[in-house]
C-alpha cells in the first residue's frame, strides 16, 4: 500500500499511531495481539525519535499490524510491502476484499502442496473463486 507520505523523517510514534489507527487498534488490542503490554506500546506511540524501540519488539509489532518491520522501525519504504507477501496471502486477501467466503478461501489452502507455492495470484484466485463455487452448488436450496 503506497500512502503517498514520504516516512522518512517520521517519528516512530506517528508511524506506530498510523499503523494503529488503520488496524482500528488501541494500545491494549495491540499489546495482546503483539505479545506485549499495553504500556510499553503506548510509551512506543509518544517517541518522537524517527528509530527507536527494540528490534525484537518492533517486528512483533509489525506482524500484529501487517506493516512493514523496516518501515516500522526506521520510516523506510512504505508501510505495506505487497510483493513481500506470498502468492497466495496477497490472493486470499484480495478474494476477501471481493466478497469470497472465508470458507472457500480456507478450503483453497488447505489444499495447498508444497509445488503450489510458486502459482501467480491470479491461479490462487481463481482456485479460491472455484472452492466458493462449489461450496454454493454443495449446500442444499432452501
Amino acid at each position: 500500500m503506497t500512502t503517498g507520505k514520504d516516512w522518512t523523517n517520521s517519528s516512530l510514534g506517528e508511524r506506530l499511531t498510523w499503523a494503529m489507527s488503520r488496524k482500528r487498534f488501541g494500545t491494549n488490542e495491540l499489546g495482546e495481539a503483539a505479545g506485549i503490554t499495553g504500556g510499553g506500546v503506548s510509551k512506543l506511540a509518544d517517541r518522537t525519535e524517527v528509530v527507536a524501540g527494540h528490534a525484537a519488539t518492533l517486528f512483533k509489532l509489525a506482524n500484529a499490524l501487517d506493516v512493514s518491520p523496516g518501515w516500522l522501525a526506521f520510516g523506510t519504504g512504505q508501510p505495506l510491502d505487497e510483493s513481500a507477501k506470498p502468492p497466495w496471502e496477497r490472493a486470499a486477501d484480495l478474494c476477501r476484499e471481493a466478497g469470497v467466503p472465508e470458507e472457500a478461501i480456507q478450503s483453497a489452502l488447505d489444499e495447498v502442496v508444497s509445488s503450489d507455492t510458486e502459482m501467480p495470484v491470479l491461479v490462487w484466485i481463481d482456485r479460491m473463486r472455484l472452492k466458493a463455487a462449489e461450496i454454493r452448488a454443495a449446500r442444499p436450496l432452501m
